[in-house]
């Protein structure tokens, strides 16, 4: 049996990876699973723009978010093998369809995949790798040589709230030094008519009864890399995932107080670049419908 042993996440556990399968935490194999690939309007508006983002949603997960609301492809694996060939026409088929950008979602545990995908047609459109950071400074290092666009997450600050909700206590300390590292590399962002072509935009989603999670970061950001960074503040959240019975503190949505306390806190710290979401982001409209379109045919 040949593979990869794999290292690209923040667990490093060096699980042999093959075409047939993997092992490890995620269990993935060398075969990128596809759950959809289609233009979506749910990103900031530098990434959307008019004509979408052209996401590809990677299934299964380094992560194991209680809250997670796309549960059924990153924790269920639900989704379509592809081979390389197939993720590079899948990727050209966006970009004809006249997306603004490719956005590669949840692609940590296929950066090989997608890196052999690349080298067979690179997209002449930006390539946006949205993850939630709990990437290796290696991983980040290899997605750049086709990514323009990072689009971190950095969802909470205390070692012990991240164990318990993201199944990962490192998750912080890894999404950091990711983060440090992304930002090395795309150290300014570059619009060209209104869109993000270059660069970094840090997200934080407030979670219920966690408004201080999300004003830690907020504070890490500010001393660590200053208030000149782009971030989203985002309200988008809904109960989903395990939270009825695994965190049941989780199961409402975010009041309106709670948001509003985190907001204050990042004007209050002087950042300069980002966005706000409206409350009426947290009614799951944005989590679409993992169906298989544009990825079988």
């Amino acid at each position: 049996m040949t593979g990869i042993v794999c290292r690209d996440c923040g667990r490093g556990c060096g699980a042999l990876r093959t075409s047939d399968g993997g092992e490890g935490f995620c269990g993935c194999g060398l075969t990128p699973r596809v759950a959809l690939a289609k233009p979506h309007f749910g990103e900031e508006p530098c990434i959307s723009g008019t004509k979408g983002s052209g996401a590809v949603f990677f299934s299964g997960c380094s992560l194991k978010c209680v809250f997670c609301q796309n549960y059924g492809i990153s924790h269920n694996g639900t989704g379509y093998d592809v081979s390389i060939e197939r993720l590079a026409e899948i990727f050209r088929e966006l970009e004809t369809a006249g997306v603004h950008n490719i956005n590669l979602v949840n692609p940590t545990h296929y950066t090989a995949g997608i890196d052999a995908a690349m080298r067979i047609r690179r997209p002449d459109i930006p390539v946006v790798y949205n993850t939630g950071a709990y990437d290796s400074p290696e991983t980040v290092l290899r997605a750049s040589e086709w990514t323009d666009v990072f689009l971190p997450d950095l969802k909470l600050y205390s070692p012990s709230r991240c164990k318990r909700y993201l199944g990962a206590g490192n998750y912080f300390d890894t999404a950091a030094k990711a983060i440090d590292t992304m930002l090395t590399l795309r150290p300014e962002n570059v619009y060209r008519d209104g869109l993000l072509i270059s660069g970094v935009i840090i997200r934080i989603l407030v979670l219920p009864c966690n408004a201080d999670q999300a004003c830690a970061v907020a504070d890490y950001i500010a001393d660590t890399w200053g208030t000149g960074v782009t971030v989203s503040v985002m309200s988008q959240y809904y109960p989903a995932g395990r939270v009825k019975t695994d965190a049941p503190e989780l199961d409402r949505n975010i009041t309106k107080r709670e948001y509003e306390r985190v907001c204050a806190h990042f004007i209050e710290r002087g950042f300069e670049n980002g966005y706000f979401q409206d409350m009426s982001s947290g009614d799951g409209t944005m989590t679409p419908d993992f169906n298989g379109e544009g990825v079988v045919r």
